[in-house]
């Protein structure tokens, strides 16, 4: 039986959305950075961690940490 997860909800404004979604189709940001927009924003939509992990191909230690 699944249950409801514990961890807060990720609220971004408007802005902060628009910067991440941004930073997530750069092609010249490093690397770490477009990740690092990607799980946040997957984050901010309601994923949980083991989709969020799956669907960019990482750890799920990596997801938790940012």
């Amino acid at each position: 039986m699944a249950t409801t997860s514990k961890r807060r909800k990720l609220i971004l404004s408007p802005e902060q959305k628009h910067t991440l979604e941004q930073a997530a189709q750069s092609r010249t940001r490093p690397q770490r950075e477009v990740q690092r927009a990607q799980i946040l924003l997957r984050y901010a939509s309601g994923q949980n961690i083991t989709a969020i992990s799956r669907a960019l191909r990482t750890s799920r230690v990596a997801v938790y940490k940012w």
